[in-house]
């Protein structure tokens, strides 16, 4: 038993960085290169790995790898947006939906990389979306993103009299417009392009104020007619 374990402890850490250094070098291409267009042996060799067979062996799929590195991220994501679900509800505030955006956005705009050495997740995210071999929906159901889903609710009751229908179509898109604002302007801090004319927390606050008025905005004539068309 003795020569067992210091063998055992080693072999474990040396997997567990080398799946680590695989999430991070994957992150970092599908977000410059997408996620359809950076193949499972790029991964392999951006990673320094020699073994051809190691992304595979340690996720199996592209599907499993993009889940995993959702997992990895939105841990941390959710819990910060629950901190600010539970400031809300102890406050009082679940009727307002520009203090419901905030607990959508914010969360998000912690891991905007602005050249300092951050993740590239938000980047990453956003080419999930536009992939067609990868449903993120299917991977992160049920589990990922159960704070979002607390978020829709409450975008729900602050909106009572809007259909139903509506509110989960606006949230949809505007979970997707968040994302691509926060990796648009993530591109553009990592590019050296000319910085927008809102510093990063002003950016941020404007995004949050658009979020609440897209959500609440009125239901118009035209869009309830062909509801009941």
């Amino acid at each position: 038993m003795s020569n067992s374990s210091p063998t055992a402890e080693p072999d474990s850490q040396s997997s567990a960085g080398t799946r680590e250094k695989l999430l991070l070098a994957a992150e970092a291409l599908f977000a410059t290169e997408g996620v359809d267009g950076v193949s499972m042996r790029r991964i392999n060799r951006a990673a320094g790995q020699q073994n051809a067979s190691a992304l595979h062996y340690h996720f199996g799929s592209r599907r499993d790898l993009v889940a995993a590195i959702i997992n990895r991220r939105m841990g941390e994501v959710n819990a910060r947006r629950r901190r600010v679900l539970d400031r809300l509800i102890a406050a009082g505030d679940v009727s307002d939906p520009r203090q419901i955006s905030d607990a959508l956005v914010a969360p998000l705009a912690e891991q905007v990389n602005h050249g300092d050495g951050g993740s590239n997740y938000i980047r990453c995210l956003a080419s999930v979306y536009f992939s067609s071999e990868v449903d993120v929906d299917d991977i992160t159901r049920g589990h990922a993103d159960d704070s979002l889903r607390d978020v829709a609710d409450l975008f729900a009751g602050a909106l009572p009299d809007f259909p139903a229908t509506v509110i989960r179509q606006r949230f949809v898109m505007t979970v997707r417009q968040v994302v691509y604002a926060l990796a648009d302007w993530e591109r553009q801090c990592l590019d050296g392009q000319k910085p927008p004319r809102l510093k990063f927390p002003a950016f941020v606050e404007n995004l949050i104020d658009m979020t609440g008025a897209v959500m609440a905005a009125p239901v118009s004539a035209k869009t309830n007619a062909k509801l009941k068309a």
